[in-house]
């Protein structure tokens, strides 16, 4: 991670810590986090899931939201310059409010993958509870952010998210021919 140097990490986590009250860390291709206190770093299937969230910033390319455990979520904005991916900005840990009905489930899921009672105890008592909105507000700031103070060109991304949103609209374009009731009679027609 030699590639983002330390006084820019410092920049972007401090004006990052001022409007969310979370520090953003960095996220290695292997599913490693430095930078940042790493409590969840224990369970068993962390790395998988952080590198899937990875992947899944760079296919789309916007910031992904997701949820290493039941009712927290994170989220990972993958780092690239100019067609050259060099790890993500990650964060959160983050109770969301629309899904606290699952506190036991969470308690369960933290123990079963490899913490004990007062480890998860110590961490779901630290986290911030936030709502879906303000999770992802925040997950699109960290990728605006990132990207305006380091200069950095994420053409791979952009092109990513052109594609996705082609994508979608072709989607709903079949979606609307198929409620107006028309029949195309050609595959190519309903593209």
């Amino acid at each position: 991670m030699a590639i983002l140097s330390k006084r820019l990490f410092t920049d972007i986590g401090r004006e990052y810590q001022k409007r969310f009250q979370l520090k953003p860390g960095l996220l290695d291709l292997s599913g490693k986090i430095t930078g940042v206190p790493d409590p969840v770093g224990i369970l068993s299937s962390i790395r998988r899931k952080r590198a899937y969230a990875l992947q899944e910033s760079i296919n789309t390319g916007e910031s992904f939201v997701f949820y290493p455990v039941p009712s927290v979520a994170s989220w990972i904005v993958a780092m690239e310059d100019r067609r050259m991916i060099h790890g993500g900005l990650i964060c959160g840990e983050v109770r969301v409010s629309e899904r606290q009905g699952q506190d036991g489930e969470t308690a369960r899921y933290l123990l079963g993958h490899g913490m004990t009672h007062g480890q998860s105890d110590a961490y779901l008592g630290s986290l911030q509870t936030w709502n879906e909105g303000r999770v992802i507000e925040a997950a699109k700031a960290l990728k605006s952010d990132f990207y305006a103070m380091s200069g950095w060109k994420p053409v791979i991304l952009d092109e990513n998210r052109l594609r996705a949103l082609q994508q979608e609209q072709i989607s709903q374009a079949i979606e609307d021919h198929r409620r107006s009731g028309k029949l195309a009679l050609y595959a190519r027609q309903k593209e």
